[in-house]
Formats: structure tokens, C-alpha cells, sequence
């Protein structure tokens, strides 16, 4: 079962989190394997000025072919962990046909993306720093990883069951 391209970092808050990990759990083979992968919190990304508008390079948007600026603000709510990101379009020539694309993605650090993968009874099999298996390090962009499902006790499951049911 796979969770790609930080979908992930759309599970805002731990009951979320619990909640999409219970279901993993529910629809995992036996000997299933869990993959995700999320980008690393960056302290610049996250220390970043809201107010001020970032260039990204131009691009030909494919839905119509024409030229389009490309900017991001960027605004991280600490208590929740969560970046805010408003990503600016204005088509060259058009600036009144511009739009706005929010985004906003939940931040979890390493450690604390294993510990909750733990405490919801996985147990992570394999962690990579990039797409190619490159070892996850203070350099890493992004967090790879594969988890297998704990084994659990017949009575546990039957007490994890019940806590979802209610």
C-alpha cells in the first residue's frame, strides 16, 4: 500500500493521523508492506517572510499553452505545525486572468514521524534520504519509508477495534 508525493502532509492533526493509520492497518496484507514518502521540515521555508512573494521560474501551463509567472508565499503556523502556502499564477499579458492555488502541508520530523508510525503499530522496515536509496541524513530533502504492521495480540486488536468503533 502506498501514500505518495506528501500526501501524508494532508493528515493536519494526530487523530488524523491515528485514523489513516488505523485503516492502513485494517487493508494491509498480512505481510503487506506500508510505503510514504514526505518532504523534511526546512527552516527556511518555514522562517520565511508571508508578506513577500518568492519567484519560481516561468512555465508553459499546460492546460492552455501560454506563459505563466510563478510565485509562492510561504506562512507556517508553529502551534500546528502546519505551512501555508498561496501559490501565484499571472499568465504574461493577462494579468487580470491571474489565480491563487492554496496549499498547505502538515510539518513531521523524522523522529516524530517514526514515533507515531511506532505507536500505531507499525514498524518502519526501511528509510531513504531521496528517491534513489540514498541514506536519510541532515542533508535529506525527503523521507522515504517502508513499514510492516506489528504483530498484535488477538485482544489488543480487539481493544484498538473498539476504540475506532466509538
Amino acid at each position: 500500500m502506498t501514500c505518495p508525493f506528501n500526501a501524508f502532509l494532508h493528515l493536519y492533526t494526530r487523530s488524523d493521523v491515528e485514523q489513516f493509520l488505523a485503516r492502513v492497518r485494517d487493508h494491509l496484507a498480512p505481510r503487506g508492506v506500508f510505503a510514504l514518502d514526505v518532504s523534511i521540515p526546512n527552516p527556511n521555508e518555514l522562517s520565511r517572510d508571508p508578506n513577500h512573494a518568492y519567484s519560481c521560474p516561468r512555465f508553459r501551463y499546460p492546460a492552455t499553452g501560454e506563459m505563466v509567472r510563478y510565485t509562492e508565499r510561504f506562512d507556517y503556523d508553529y502551534a500546528r505545525q502546519i505551512l501555508f502556502v498561496a501559490m501565484e499564477f499571472l499568465p504574461e499579458g493577462r494579468p487580470k486572468a491571474s489565480w491563487v492555488t492554496p496549499l498547505a502541508h502538515r510539518q513531521f520530523y523524522p523522529q516524530e514521524l517514526e514515533a507515531l508510525l511506532h505507536y500505531n503499530g507499525f514498524a518502519i522496515e526501511r528509510a531513504w534520504g531521496d528517491y534513489r536509496g540514498a541514506k536519510l541524513d541532515r542533508y535529506s530533502e525527503v523521507m522515504v519509508l517502508t513499514a510492516r504492521a506489528r504483530p498484535t495480540s488477538r485482544t489488543s486488536r480487539a481493544v484498538a477495534a473498539a476504540r475506532r468503533a466509538s
